[in-house]
C-alpha cells in the first residue's frame, strides 16, 4: 500500500493529530503570554505537518479556508521542498589523528576544551595504535560536540563515515569501565595494550590496510554513495533518510573530480527549515489576499 492509499485509508487519524497540536500551541503561548489567543496563522501552522503529508501524497492541491487563506498547495510544498539544503549543512572542522601514541594522546585535553567535532583517518596510513585511538574516543564522547568519525582516500577523497558514539560502542571490550579506571587521561598511565582492545587494533589494522570491504561492513557505516551536494532539494534528502533510517547525512562538495567532506544535513534542521518556510508562504499569500 503507498502513502496516498494509506492516508485515505486512515484519514480519521488526521482530525485528532490536528487538535492535539492545536492544543500544544494554545498551551505553550499560554505559559508564554499567560493568556490564550488562537490567531489564524496558529491554524495554520498546525496544520502545516498534515497539509504537507497529504498535499506530497496527492490527496489534494489547494487549501482554501474562508476569510484566512486560498492557496495552490503544490506551489507552496513545492517551492519549499526544491529548496536547496545548503543553508541547512553544518559544517564541521575535521580534526586529522596523530600518529605518535604518546603525543596524540596528550592532545586531547585541548581537543576536548576547543570541542573537536570529527576525527578523521586515511586509508593506507599505518601509524594509526588501536589502544590511542581507543583513549581518543574513549573520553571524546564524553563531549557532546564530538560526534563522527569519517574515513578518507589517500587523495583526501571520503570514502565514509561513522557516528562516533555508535562506534565506540560497537568496538569496547566487554570490561571498559575496568579500563578506563586503569587507564584514565590523567594523570597519564599509558594505554592498554592491543589485546586487551582487540576490536579497537582490528579497526586500525583494516584502516592501514585500506580493507574497504571490511570497513563497509562494519555497522553503521555511511558510505560515500549516501552523501548528498548542497544544492541538493530538501524533498529528496528527506526521502533518502528515511528510506536509509538515519537522521543524518554526510554533505560533500566536488573538485577537481574528488568528492570532499564538508558537513552534515540532519533531518531536525531540515524538517524545521521546511516548516518555517511553509509557514512563511502562508503568511505571505494571507498578507497578499488582505490587501
Amino acid at each position: 500500500m503507498d502513502l496516498t492509499d494509506w492516508v485515505k485509508d486512515n484519514s480519521w487519524v488526521l482530525a485528532p493529530a490536528f487538535i492535539i497540536v492545536l492544543a500544544l500551541i494554545v498551551i505553550i503561548k499560554a505559559k508564554l503570554a499567560n493568556k490564550v489567543e488562537i490567531k489564524p496563522v496558529d491554524v495554520g501552522i498546525a496544520l502545516i505537518p498534515f497539509i504537507l503529508w497529504m498535499a506530497t501524497a496527492g490527496i489534494f492541491k489547494k487549501v482554501e479556508v474562508p476569510g484566512i487563506l486560498s492557496l495552490e498547495t503544490a506551489d507552496v510544498i513545492v517551492s519549499a521542498a526544491a529548496a536547496p539544503i545548503k543553508l541547512q549543512v553544518s559544517k564541521m572542522p575535521v580534526t586529522a589523528l596523530r600518529a605518535d601514541a604518546k603525543r596524540g594522546v596528550e592532545e586531547i585535553p585541548e581537543m576536548l576544551h576547543n570541542g573537536t567535532q570529527i576525527l578523521s583517518f586515511k586509508l593506507g596510513y599505518s601509524g594509526y595504535y588501536g589502544p590511542a585511538i581507543w583513549m581518543y574516543f574513549n573520553n571524546l564522547v564524553a563531549s557532546p560536540a564530538f560526534r563522527y568519525a569519517i574515513i578518507t582516500d589517500k587523495n583526501g577523497a571520503l570514502f565514509g563515515l561513522f557516528d562516533a558514539r555508535r562506534l565506540t560502542t560497537l568496538l569496547n571490550p566487554e570490561n571498559n569501565i575496568e579500563l578506563m579506571k586503569k587507564f584514565p587521561l590523567k594523570p597519564y598511565e599509558g594505554t592498554p595494550s592491543n589485546r586487551q582492545v582487540q576490536k579497537w587494533r582490528d579497526f586500525a589494522r583494516t584502516i592501514a590496510q585500506a580493507d574497504k570491504t571490511k570497513l563497509a561492513a562494519i555497522p553503521g557505516f555511511v558510505p560515500l554513495s549516501m552523501a548528498v551536494k548542497p544544492d541538493a532539494d530538501k524533498k529528496r534528502v528527506l526521502e533518502q533518510m528515511e528510506q536509509k533510517g538515519l537522521d543524518w547525512l554526510p554533505v560533500v562538495t566536488e573538485k577537481n573530480g574528488i568528492d570532499r567532506f564538508q558537513g552534515i544535513v540532519e533531518r531536525s534542521r531540515l524538517t524545521a527549515s521546511l516548516i518555517l518556510d511553509i509557514t512563511e508562504q502562508l503568511e505571505s499569500s494571507k498578507k497578499s489576499q488582505e490587501k
